[in-house]
């Protein structure tokens, strides 16, 4: 049996982590204003709940694209600049979203690079699956 060993599980638990603290993050600030449900007209538990919902709504799909990419064969260096550039990208846009004031840029930077990742692998998935 010949042992391979994946990267992208590094990744994975990363993001999974990153998830763990934003939802975290919520937790606290429904505590501190008591509200159980929705977001009780709070802008700033509001915020929190927007920052980890678009999380959760783009983090699954990359995982798994970054997944199946590397079990298709892409290189272990091109696993590892993915894998950063995802968690990079979801770092900023959190960075950006979740200040009071939020920073625009980061914000901007943070979607795009998700964006860029989303089509890059997408592709390559793809690609990989044809050639």
């Amino acid at each position: 049996m010949i042992e391979t060993s994946l990267v992208s599980p590094i990744y994975i638990g990363i993001v999974g982590l990153l998830a763990i603290y934003l939802s975290f993050k919520v937790s606290l600030k429904r505590l501190k204003h008591k509200v159980s449900t929705g977001d009780g007209d709070n802008s700033h538990l509001f915020k929190s709940i927007r920052v980890h919902a678009n999380y959760i709504e783009n983090a699954p799909l990359a995982m798994i694209l970054l997944l199946v990419i590397e079990l298709q064969g892409a290189p272990t260096w091109m696993v590892h600049l993915l894998g950063l550039a995802f968690v990079f990208g979801r770092i900023l846009h959190v960075y950006g979203l979740g200040s009071h004031p939020q920073i625009p840029m980061a914000r901007t930077a943070g979607s795009s690079v998700t964006l860029i990742y989303l089509l890059v692998t997408s592709v390559g998935v793809v690609a990989l699956s044809i050639f």
